[in-house]
């Protein structure tokens, strides 16, 4: 089977990008220069025809330059007979762009629910032009058409590029490929005008007519196709059908540029040439191979991006919003609650007017710029847009931010699309949810402004009072980090730790272990602190200046690394050097510059269990070990703690929440 095609894309046949071996020339330097270079060697070649007086060897080398000479002469008159040829094109050629300028400002009228973005192409043309003829283009008036009138003005636009195409043989390669691109593509754009939009086996991408086989395929729709059909792009591990790449040179060329230019999106997609695949692990059957890697083709328009987190993906495509995934709280914004939806499905705002009418308003094939940013969490999703942010999702306790209590089952999930007031001058750049409590605490962030919705019991979340929230309320002071549960809330502001909420049971000093009022209070230090954090319900941890660090909590366990069930005062941990620490609560993993150490309980912790001077026997779990112990084997070590550095953010940022 013998490959016919070239390797040019779909998208660059669409929009008249013409990959060329060879440079286009710059025609001002085609004639002018060149006579002129030519004349200077002719004038050279007759000098050094004097110089040489002897019979032998002298007379050839006179020979060879006198045909230097004549050659040069030959090729001065041809240049100078054919300038008025390609000066006449050049004039025709501006003519035709005069011509096309105005149909561009037409076609950006009535073109915009028209697939094939007509007035690119056309700008492509007009650019090619300009380019080949170095002039710029002097537009013709035009009155205002509608639809068929500009499809009557670029047909004769084509017919007049057809009408020089002889000449432009004759004159100049790069003049032969502009006529010869612009005829292709205004082709194109007639067929769509007409309601025929031009399929790939309809433009000509190749000098013979081509059969009509699977392989004369542009190659992003040749790479879809074969992808589709159960080829994996990924032909280290895969299906069998990773053979089907491998059944001529055309199929492996596309499987060899895919996998140059596929844009990863996340882990488990990518996409390439606007098509979006996914990426799933197949167990094997016959367990004789790993676990084989399956790409599906998402069927959606062309895509711009996308985004997941925790099995909710939102696309933003050239037509709009899909979504799909998780949708158990209709975090989807699509207008049900079914758990999962399989398939990408179109995303409309009937709750969002402004949204909507925004929306409705731009061009057909430019609906990503309705999206300007999507933020989520496994179960709300926000949309950034030019005309303010919307939600949707799971709404417990109004935390969703969009106005609607949540006083009934019913407004417990909102499965379309609301707006969110905010601000005017806030800009949503993160957002952070905690779920640690009864119900989900989320919090906008723009730099060190921080909004805050939902429940806030006990004053949980530092605005001064208990009342629920359904609107998000902006923080009195400046955020660099916050961690809340619904009960109770820390926040690090300007270099100090403060507490808000019910503090009874918190690791918390003696001076404030009692508190019960509404306003945001202080965490006392003894000493300035550069780094804070823990798991915030039962152990705090913090380092002084002097790189030591201490520890506050309950310590049944040993835990912590010091001595002492309860510990109502820092404790300095007796370890140097610690970088970081681990901690599952009842048994602690510390970092440091000598190795890994650990405390707690002593079963699985892996340190030296039959030294009696480091585990303490209490009859069950085989005992605890309160010192930090060195780890001399292998085992799984817990997640990193939270910690805050508080070197960064001790400066007030002034103007920010003034």
């Amino acid at each position: 089977m013998q490959d016919t095609t070239r390797g040019s894309n779909e998208h660059e046949l669409e929009h008249g990008q013409h990959n060329q071996t060879e440079p286009r020339t710059d025609l001002r330097f085609c004639h002018d220069s060149a006579v002129d270079a030519l004349n200077t060697l002719h004038r050279t070649t007759q000098s050094l025809s004097h110089l040489y007086t002897a019979p032998e060897p002298a007379d050839d080398i006179i020979e060879a330059v006198t045909h230097i000479s004549s050659a040069a002469q030959e090729l001065v008159l041809y240049i100078e007979r054919t300038s008025g040829l390609i000066a006449s094109v050049q004039n025709s050629l501006l003519d035709i762009g005069a011509e096309l300028v105005p149909l561009l400002d037409v076609s950006l009228e009535v073109t915009e629910t028209l697939p094939g973005d007509i007035p690119r192409i056309l700008r492509s043309i007009i650019h090619d032009i300009e380019r080949s003829t170095c002039r710029h283009i002097v537009p013709h008036p035009v009155t205002m058409l509608d639809i068929v009138g500009l499809a009557e003005g670029l047909d004769r636009v084509r017919a007049r590029l057809a009408d020089i195409r002889p000449s432009t043989a004759r004159a100049d390669r790069a003049l032969r490929n502009t006529v010869d691109d612009g005829t292709r593509r205004l082709g194109v754009v007639l067929q769509s005008l007409a309601g025929r939009p031009a399929l790939s086996m309809g433009i000509p991408i190749h000098d013979a007519p081509l059969p009509e086989r699977l392989y004369t395929l542009l190659q992003g729709t040749l790479f879809a196709a074969l992808v589709a059909g159960g080829a994996s792009p990924e032909l280290e591990r895969g299906s069998p059908a990773n053979g089907f790449f491998f059944l001529c040179k055309k199929f492996y060329f596309v499987q060899q540029v895919a996998s140059r230019e596929a844009i990863p999106w996340d882990g488990s997609y990518a996409s390439y040439n606007g098509r979006l695949f996914h990426m799933e692990y197949v167990p094997d059957s016959e367990q004789t191979l790993e676990d084989l890697v399956a790409w599906s083709w998402q069927r959606m328009p062309p895509i711009h991006r996308i985004h997941v987190e925790e099995g909710v993906t939102v696309g933003i495509s050239a037509l709009g919003l899909y979504a799909w995934g998780n949708n158990s709280h209709g975090q989807l914004g699509l207008g049900l609650t079914d758990p999962t939806v399989t398939r990408p499905s179109r995303v409309s705002f009937p709750d969002c007017d402004d949204v909507a009418e925004y929306e409705a308003s731009l061009p057909c094939w430019h609906k990503d710029e309705l999206a300007i940013d999507v933020k989520m969490t496994g179960d709300m999703v926000f949309v950034r847009t030019p005309v303010g942010v919307v939600g949707a999702g799971r709404n417990t306790g109004g935390a969703l931010g969009v106005g609607i209590p949540q006083s009934t089952v019913r407004t417990m999930c909102i499965p379309t699309f609301r707006m969110v007031p905010l601000p005017i001058t806030f800009t949503l750049t993160s957002l952070e949810t905690t779920d640690d409590g009864p119900d989900p605490v989320l919090t906008l962030c723009q730099g060190r402004r921080r909004l805050v919705c939902g429940t806030n019991a006990f004053g949980c979340l530092g605005l001064g009072h208990s009342s629920r929230l359904s609107v998000f309320a902006e923080l009195p002071f400046p955020v660099a980090d916050m961690y809340s549960n619904g009960i109770f809330s820390f926040f690090h502001s300007a270099g100090r730790i403060l507490v808000a909420g019910r503090l009874t049971g918190l690791p918390l000093p003696r001076e404030i272990a009692g508190y019960t009022g509404l306003q945001p209070i202080e965490l006392p230090f003894p000493w300035p602190i550069t780094h804070f954090g823990g798991d915030f319900h039962s152990f705090l941890y913090c380092r002084r200046e002097n790189g030591m660090w201490y520890a506050i909590g309950a310590n049944s366990t040993g835990a912590l690394g010091v001595w002492g069930e309860a510990v109502a005062d820092w404790v300095q941990v007796p370890l140097r050097g610690i970088t970081e620490i681990m901690s599952t609560g009842t048994q602690t993993y510390f970092r440091t510059s000598d190795g890994l150490f650990a405390a707690g309980l002593a079963d699985g912790l892996g340190i030296d269990e039959t030294d009696e001077t480091v585990v303490i026997p209490t009859g069950t779990y085989g005992g605890i070990v309160p010192h930090p112990a060195p780890v001399v084997r292998d085992v799984a070590l817990p997640l990193p703690l939270l910690m805050w550095d508080m070197r960064a953010h001790r400066e007030v940022a002034r103007g920010v929440n003034e």
